[in-house]
């Protein structure tokens, strides 16, 4: 019980313990740097920026996330259907002879799919908005996550037409 109390903490301990402080000042230092970094590169895009933080869920430091992926202009992406296909957020459709095969969306480990997946979440928890709403009418037909990835195509589509058209 005595020793339980006391504890075992040495000096390799305490050595240990200060290398790790000392890391993890120097990364602090680095996020610190990388940060005004960006600040500066994104200041041109401040509006932008300020429009993408309108929709429910999506923060600045997702905004630039998401302006860091597709960029500001969108112009190689005719409409929206094919910049979400380029997320890999659209449904697969396999049809045939009038039998429904499976309709997986690609297989894609795009960051920015991550992102907007991450959004959708946060986007659904928010109070009032459409896409709680939608997210719960989907759910209880095709599954949490399958509804959260068709929320996140939403988004994408959302998210093309505010970059693109404004």
């Amino acid at each position: 019980m005595h020793r339980s109390i006391q504890g075992c903490f040495e000096d390799h301990h305490r050595f240990q313990l200060c290398s790790l402080l000392r890391i993890i000042s120097i990364l602090e230092s680095e996020i610190g740097i990388i940060s005004d970094r960006l600040h500066q590169l994104i200041e041109k895009h401040e509006a932008l920026l300020d429009r993408l933080t309108v929709v429910p869920g999506v923060g600045p430091r997702n905004a630039q996330m998401i302006i860091s992926e597709v960029g500001y202009r969108l112009d190689s992406f005719a409409d929206a259907a094919l910049f979400a296909n380029w997320a890999g957020l659209c449904p697969g459709n396999n049809e045939s002879a009038g039998k429904r095969r499976s309709g997986k969306t690609a297989v894609q480990k795009h960051p920015f799919k991550t992102i907007l997946v991450e959004v959708a979440w946060a986007t659904v928890k928010t109070k009032g908005s459409y896409f709680k709403d939608k997210y719960y009418r989907l759910k209880s037909r095709r599954g949490a996550k399958k509804a959260i990835v068709a929320i996140a195509h939403r988004l994408a589509k959302v998210m093309f037409h505010m970059i693109k058209y404004g």
